[in-house]
């Protein structure tokens, strides 16, 4: 099922006014409700039923989604400035990031710096100390212990082109003169 079906699922689904996607703002803030009341999610978009459609297909908590209230603004900081806002006073279900937002950082920048902390004190495969990686794949604490595993690595397949097998091309035409 595309995003476009979820959407138009979601606005039967949800009972979703007609006429309020269309309209000229240029933000929304949304809250989505379970059937006891119970506030699931706190967001806001510039698509709106793109953005739900997004949601009834990917998240596993959308089945319980029954009713959405929507607040339009015509600036994106405003939306944003109130989403932050309605996810700290009104804590949903299923929003997490933004509990823990300071004031003046964005959600995104959060999650950078969660995941610069999820970098840190892993261990090095080659030399087993720990390091900061400054990358999110990094297995190695150097270019040295890199250089390392990949010298181990081409021990332990070694290759039929290359060196290797000229050497042996050119030691077998030797040994047979």
């Amino acid at each position: 099922m595309g995003v476009t079906d979820t959407a138009r699922r979601a606005r039967r689904v949800l009972e979703f006014p007609e006429g309020l996607a269309e309209t000229a703002s240029a933000c929304f803030v949304y809250r989505l409700y379970a059937a006891d009341g119970t506030l699931l999610y706190v967001g806001s978009t510039g698509n709106l039923l793109g953005r739900l459609g997004s949601h009834a297909a990917d998240k596993i908590w959308a089945s319980r989604v029954v009713s959405v209230r929507v607040e339009a603004f015509t600036e994106r900081d405003a939306a944003l400035q109130a989403e932050r806002e309605a996810v700290r006073r009104e804590k949903p279900a299923q929003n997490s990031v933004l509990y823990i937002v300071p004031d003046g950082m964005t959600a995104n920048e959060v999650r950078q710096i969660q995941k610069r902390e999820a970098r840190k004190g892993r261990m090095c495969t080659q030399c087993a100390q720990r390091f900061d990686a400054t990358r999110s794949d990094s297995k190695t604490c150097s270019s040295r212990c890199r250089q390392k595993a990949y010298r181990d690595r081409n021990k332990a397949a070694p290759s039929t082109t290359g060196r290797v097998a000229s050497r042996a091309v050119y030691e077998n035409i030797h040994s047979m003169n």
